[in-house]
């Protein structure tokens, strides 16, 4: 891969399109977070799941609603 400056100080450098492009999705892929939950979460999203399973829940609507929030477009 051939890089070169384009600037005398050196803080600009142009590198070939299909580089920069591989850059770019080996970038996303090494910043992604890893979200690893602890026992407490896993218990209360198996929770979450049961209750959502058994149709106790909130719609998003009705929590904007109840808050005042409306619906804005």
């Amino acid at each position: 891969m051939a890089t070169r400056t384009a600037s005398k100080n050196k803080d600009f450098v142009t590198i070939p399109r299909e580089n920069y492009e591989e850059f770019l999705v080996w970038q996303k892929i090494n910043s992604a977070k890893i979200f690893i939950p602890t026992a407490a979460e896993k218990r209360m999203l198996k929770k979450a799941r049961e209750n959502f399973a058994q149709g106790k829940y909130t719609s998003w609507n009705k929590v904007k609603h109840e808050l005042g929030l409306g619906i804005r477009g």
